[in-house]
């Protein structure tokens, strides 16, 4: 992906995909099962791990964004504690 995407961009895109989403499920609500399993749209899957993939890189990112704020202010206090114990 190019560095910065313009939010109506994404809007586009994710309109685009869930509206094909919503298109091969309705086609596939019609047709008969062999027949669905045979034409499996391949590039949806990857598409669908794809925005999985990006939904859970988010989560863990925030994670551990949240962690590292908490480490960085419980060093803090420890490093005061420290320095107060120094001056005692």
């Amino acid at each position: 992906m190019r560095g910065h995407v313009p939010d109506y961009n994404k809007r586009q895109y994710l309109r685009f995909f869930i509206v094909n989403r919503l298109k091969n499920r309705v086609v596939f609500a019609k047709s008969p099962l062999p027949f669905l399993l045979k034409i499996r749209p391949i590039p949806l899957i990857f598409l669908n791990i794809h925005i999985i993939l990006i939904i859970l890189i988010k989560h863990i990112m925030g994670y551990l964004f949240t962690l590292s704020r908490q480490n960085s202010e419980k060093s803090r206090t420890i490093s005061t504690n420290q320095k107060d114990d120094q001056h005692g």
